[in-house]
């Protein structure tokens, strides 16, 4: 019997959690960066990363990448990449059962740094890093492991059985480790596990996986929306999530917010092709090119006609494995545009497209939502949308004239009604167009709401910007409960923190 044997059960229950934790915990985020990843045999689609300082450890880190084509495989690949590494560590302290076990310390470590670094791990990084370091740490141990048993092959150890000390201490770091990834790692497990519902069309999940945070970012609540759009639920539903957003940690490489989460994906599913083409391009110079923003430049190049455009970013995307099926759904529509019809998701994109001849450069930014914001002319469709961004942006001024028009087509959604009815405050000449607003219950709820809020509204006219905020932030837990879905609440209590964009009239935050 081999005499580590005690010793065997620490590093097959290791490589377990390992795997837990990179396929479960965090393998959402994984397997969005490796959706991200663009990769290929050949040296020129390759040449942005291979002329870069250590630009063949990239090539490898990308090659490596395509494992998580597969989350489960992906995941299992890098828990047995860090359990050979911490196996290879522990060859000093393997024949004491209290040591056996510390070598699962470094990969922890290196655990602990990939999630420490949240959303920069990948957002306009290197998306082979993690990967990388793993590999690293892996050859490191392995020329420790050949250094020692060089040095003392010819010594003999004492095999003591005992307590494992240090694999219950790896434990517990492990345990804290998964607790800060579920926690305080929250908004980037979500949004990655977004994205990949976005990459599925998973309407539904998507929806579900907002409204399952404790505080949705802005790139959860820019998902959730598009989700709501797809599944026709917009304006029913579109309040159902807390608009609170914390301020993430991004670095400085070319700006520092999150538009690169979300931006080009709601650009394109607002009808807004071109913009949504040259935000990718802007991405691609800015980050270097990435396999999904190849795929949205050839749809967005498929849906324009223009032909040649998309069998470039076709032709990239092919070179790419485990890639034939987006080829094989798109390639077609080259040839017969009637296959974009009968396609839901680009069929609904062509139908929000502009209608007004202008350039992007006369609308505020960003511009799915400026668009939809200062439009004059558009598609039945997009009047649903342009009344949700009036909606968001809390501007009741020009949501009139749109919800008079709705009105006309169907019975106006209640988030609208609620919309109406705080304007109707401000502005009592508006019940004569709408006079539904105090035949309904609509009215009497608003009541019922201000009744709660005047109180801290009161307390918030004219103090100092800090104790505003912590009345906002007391009116906004209190009423919660009773409100959280209702357009009142939105309004009063949610999307206060100061905007990304400021236009002529109207934040858009």
């Amino acid at each position: 019997m081999n005499k580590y044997f005690s010793s065997r059960w620490i590093y097959g229950i290791g490589f377990i959690l390992m795997w837990i934790f990179t396929s479960w915990t965090y393998g959402d985020v994984f397997s969005h960066i490796a959706a991200e990843n663009y990769f290929s045999f050949e040296r020129l689609p390759m040449d942005f990363v291979l002329r870069r300082d250590g630009g063949e450890v990239f090539w490898v880190g990308r090659f490596l990448l395509l494992g998580f084509q597969n989350q489960w495989f992906g995941g299992f690949l890098l828990a047995l990449i860090l359990t050979v590494a911490a196996w290879l560590s522990d060859i000093p302290f393997r024949h004491n059962l209290g040591r056996a076990g510390i070598g699962f310390l470094p990969s922890l470590t290196a655990l602990g740094y990939m999630v420490y670094r949240g959303f920069n791990l990948y957002v306009r990084h290197e998306v082979s890093v993690f990967l990388i370091i793993s590999v690293g740490l892996l050859l490191l141990a392995a020329a420790f492991a050949f250094l020692f048993s060089r040095l003392c092959r010819n010594r003999d150890f004492t095999i003591v059985r005992t307590f494992p000390t240090a694999a219950v201490f790896a434990l517990c770091g492990y345990g804290a480790l998964t607790y800060f990834a579920l926690t305080h790692r929250e908004d980037v497990r979500l949004t990655c596990r977004m994205q990949n519902q976005l990459d599925k069309e998973d309407w539904e999940g998507m929806i579900e996986t907002a409204r399952s945070a404790q505080r949705p970012t802005r790139s959860m609540a820019a998902l959730h929306a598009l989700g709501l759009l797809r599944s026709n639920r917009l304006l029913q539903e579109l309040f159902e999530i807390p608009y609170d957003f914390p301020e993430l940690d991004l670095e400085d490489i070319g700006g520092t917010n999150e538009f690169p989460l979300f931006l080009a994906d709601c650009n394109l599913h607002a009808g807004l092709v071109n913009a949504a083409y040259r935000t990718s391009m802007e991405n691609t110079v800015l980050i270097g090119p990435r396999v999904s923003q190849f795929k949205r430049m050839a749809v967005c190049a498929i849906l324009n006609g223009e032909k040649k455009l998309a069998k470039r970013y076709l032709n990239l995307i092919e070179k790419m494995p485990f890639e034939q099926k987006f080829i094989e759904k798109y390639a077609p529509m080259l040839e017969d545009a009637s296959l974009i019809e009968q396609d839901p998701t680009l069929k609904s994109i062509k139908e929000l497209a502009p209608l007004e001849e202008k350039f992007e450069q006369n609308y505020p930014p960003p511009a799915f939502l400026g668009y939809n914001s200062r439009m004059l002319v558009g598609s039945n469709a997009s009047l649903i949308t342009s009344i949700a961004t009036c909606l968001y942006s809390k501007d009741l001024d020009n949501l009139l004239s749109r919800a008079h028009e709705l009105r006309k087509k169907t019975t106006l959604p209640h988030s609208v009604l609620q919309a109406l009815a705080i304007a109707y405050m401000k502005n009592p000449n508006i019940l004569e167009m709408f006079p539904e607003i105090t035949q309904t219950m609509v009215f009497n709820e608003l009541q019922a709401f201000m009744g709660e809020a005047v109180p801290y509204l009161e307390q918030q006219f004219g103090t100092a910007a800090e104790k505003k905020e912590e009345s906002q932030e007391d009116m906004r837990e209190t009423l919660k409960e009773n409100w959280m879905g209702s357009y009142m609440y939105y309004y009063y209590c949610g999307n206060l923190s100061a905007p990304q964009h400021q236009s002529a009239d109207h934040a858009v935050n």
